[in-house]
């Protein structure tokens, strides 16, 4: 059987005739089926980067026990996969009076960074990189004194950034991202 074209009349919707040319014969149902697994192909395509990020481990979520108390509006640190995101952390309870030295309350703020890193099973040498907010630049040799104490060999990739002011009238405030020893960031 030949390949023979089918006129066909249907009414316009604004009063003339339509000319419908259909082609039947051998092979249309091969095209259309084969349109048909086309377009199965292309929603499967296009629906499997959705699938994959469904599949993507959940979300843990970590407080410090100060941000409990407090009852304060931010994790502490999120674990997505092999990711850690650190919050911004500094070294003063609100609670306390009086202030410390720069040192020491260097030592406050990366004890408290130790601490939610390792709640959440990473290690300090996990954290690939920190952000660190001073009120006073001039504290920059004596929280470096500190910091290197908290690494073994390599040091994540770092700012230290002067500011104004911090919340509680901190000096200090890190945040940072770790990714568990054994993966890699690309």
């Amino acid at each position: 059987m030949t390949n023979v074209p089918q006129d066909t009349s249907a009414e316009d919707p604004n009063g003339g005739n339509l000319q419908v040319r259909l082609r039947r014969g051998p092979g249309s149902g091969d095209r259309r089926r084969l349109l048909n697994r086309l377009r199965y192909l292309l929603a499967l395509a296009l629906a499997l980067p959705g699938l994959a990020l469904a599949q993507h481990p959940g979300r843990t979520y970590f407080n410090s026990s100060l941000a409990q108390q407090l009852h304060l509006p931010f994790s502490s640190a999120v674990l997505v996969g092999n990711t850690l995101y650190i919050a911004g952390t500094t070294g003063v309870d609100p609670s306390t009076k009086g202030s410390v030295s720069a040192v020491e309350e260097a030592r406050l703020v990366m004890n408290r960074v130790q601490r939610v890193v390792e709640q959440s099973g990473m290690k300090m040498d996990d954290i690939v990189s920190m952000q660190v907010f001073c009120t006073d630049l001039r504290d920059y040799d004596a929280f470096n004194r500190v910091y290197k104490t908290y690494f073994h060999g390599r040091y994540p990739a770092r700012a230290f950034i002067g500011v104004a002011s911090l919340l509680f009238g901190a000096r200090y405030e890190i945040n940072g991202i770790a990714v568990r020893s054994g993966t890699s960031v690309r």
